[in-house]
């Protein structure tokens, strides 16, 4: 089988025995599990996503084997919706024209071209998107955490498709809550750069099929800086976001707890 694209631990400083990890997808890879000792996997993939996973049932099993489960936390619920808002009236119409003459994929791809995803920025806004208070995000956010807090989950696994958007914004999060500054943290999120170098012509061409800007192929330091210093403009911390998206002090005590342990 295939090795997992942008494996890595996630606690900086891990030496022995990590508790974390982070990766592109990795069902086509189910021996991943056994190795790392996996007890569960955290898929940060949207349904459509899942859905299309054509390796997932026989990864599924190989969790079931090896008495680990997954879960599914889409933190893209509602994206559609704020990337529609985000158009002028004309670019909208337009893509409105497409979808009413049955040209639904054309439309989908017109949809990110006029959006901020098809343009320069693109990125930060998708982090930003991802942490602004949409209900339904919301409620997946909690319940990543939540999962994160049970000291019986561990070693856990946590992935998107490519690992370095949805993963690393989560990653960050859960970095800054457990002490580790923001440069540490930044060096690490630019690692799925080298860790999707095997990719790098895939996502690219992805990228620029489906509408997106080049930059969404990438990881962008300052995109995640702006990220970062947006709950801090707008919550003053980590610990206070949290709390605003029903994380509370006590369960971010217990996935603390967690992560400092996987760092002894």
């Amino acid at each position: 089988m295939p090795p997992v694209e942008n494996l890595r631990p996630v606690i900086a400083g891990q030496t022995t025995s990590p508790q974390i990890y982070r990766s592109a997808n990795p069902s086509g890879s189910s021996e991943v599990i056994s190795d790392l000792r996996i007890h569960t996997v955290i898929d940060l993939r949207s349904t459509r996503e899942v859905r299309k996973d054509k390796h997932l049932a026989a990864f599924e099993n190989g969790l079931a084997e090896a008495g680990a489960r997954r879960h599914h936390v889409d933190l893209t619920l509602g994206m559609h919706m704020r990337v529609a808002k985000s158009l002028r009236m004309q670019d909208l119409a337009a893509c409105l024209g497409y979808a009413l003459t049955c040209q639904l994929k054309r439309a989908e791809i017109e949809l990110i071209r006029r959006s901020p995803l098809g343009r320069s920025g693109g990125l930060e806004w998708l982090y930003l998107s991802f942490l602004e208070n949409q209900e339904r995000r919301k409620s997946e956010l909690r319940h990543l955490f939540e999962i994160l807090a049970d000291a019986k989950a561990y070693p856990v696994l946590i992935h998107c498709s490519a690992g370095k958007d949805r993963t690393g914004l989560v990653v960050a999060l859960l970095l800054r809550l457990a002490g580790v500054g923001d440069d540490d943290i930044l060096d690490d999120y630019e690692l799925s750069n080298k860790g999707l170098e095997s990719m790098r012509t895939l996502i690219a061409t992805e990228t620029r099929r489906v509408g997106m800007s080049e930059e969404l192929g990438e990881c962008k330091r300052e995109a995640m800086r702006k990220a970062m210093d947006w709950i801090d403009s707008n919550y003053g911390s980590v610990e206070v976001f949290l709390e605003s998206i029903g994380v509370g002090r006590q369960t971010q005590a217990a996935v603390v707890a967690c992560c400092v342990a996987s760092r002894q």
